[in-house]
């Protein structure tokens, strides 16, 4: 008796695919299990499908790892370019959105050059959500970035100087140098002692060396914010064609309703 090699062919049979017409299928045997091969055509296409799915879920699981690691606050996880509310009366408030949409879409010469942004001016007018929206843009793209205050990245530095610190103080700015885009927001709110500044200038300078991008959100006027953060720091921020885009107009919350606050909380910020 001939013993058959598992995967063997022992029969053929021609028969008709409803979508791609004849083809000849063949009697597979696997032991004591004998199985009749579909068309080929339809096996490809679905090895295809299958490999896409997988394929997506990969990608997902990184695009929510970028997310994750970006630390974008949940209330702004949602914000995009086009969500962004505009008052169809106010062009400054359409200029800004302007300034954010065409920095985004460019982002690819922001990183060669290191060229930033600085968003200042009145609460509730719409700065974080612009900067995370521009952020969630980069991300979906395959960059990576990091929203954090000013405060929590003075506090994250000066925990290294602890003895028993897990991390070194360049451990520390490094974590801040790495992402493609890093945004600062709360400048100004710091005490703006010349500790604060040092540390500052540190992460602004470590980025401007390998010319990576920030973006500084602040309520403060730009010379107070120059107050803030020190004339070497502002300078790294200002090089490379970096712009400052003044939000004057009125807060958001002033301008609706008690019925409406919940909206103005999504969009004023």
């Amino acid at each position: 008796m001939t013993r058959l090699i598992s995967g063997s062919v022992i029969e053929t049979e021609e028969r008709t695919c409803e979508v791609h017409g004849a083809y000849t299928a063949k009697k597979l045997c696997f032991g004591s299990r004998e199985i009749w091969s579909g068309c080929k055509e339809c096996l490809e296409n679905e090895d295809k499908e299958r490999m896409q799915a997988v394929d997506e879920r990969r990608k997902k699981a990184s695009m929510d790892g970028l997310l994750h690691r970006a630390a974008i606050p949940l209330r702004f996880q949602g914000c995009t370019l086009d969500n962004y509310r505009v008052d169809a009366t106010n062009p400054k408030q359409q200029r800004a959105l302007d300034f954010a949409r065409e920095y985004a879409a460019s982002f690819d010469e922001a990183v060669r050059s290191g060229r930033s942004m600085i968003f200042l001016g009145r609460t509730g007018t719409g700065k974080t959500h612009l900067s995370t929206a521009i952020a969630n843009d980069i991300i979906r793209r395959g960059y990576t970035a990091l929203f954090t205050s000013v405060m929590e990245a003075v506090l994250t530095v000066r925990e290294t100087y602890r003895r028993d610190a897990e991390k070194k103080e360049r451990e520390a700015i490094a974590a801040f140098t790495r992402p493609d885009l890093l945004i600062l927001d709360e400048v100004g709110t710091q005490y703006g002692t010349d500790s604060e500044r040092l540390i500052i200038y540190e992460i602004l300078n470590a980025r401007y060396q390998i010319r990576r991008p920030v973006l500084l959100i602040g309520n403060a006027r730009i010379v107070e914010m120059q107050q803030a953060i020190g004339d070497r720091a502002l300078d790294r921020i200002r090089s490379n064609g970096g712009i400052a885009v003044p939000f004057d107009w009125n807060s958001y919350r002033t301008r609706v309703g008690i019925e409406d606050l919940d909206t103005a909380n999504a969009v004023a910020h």
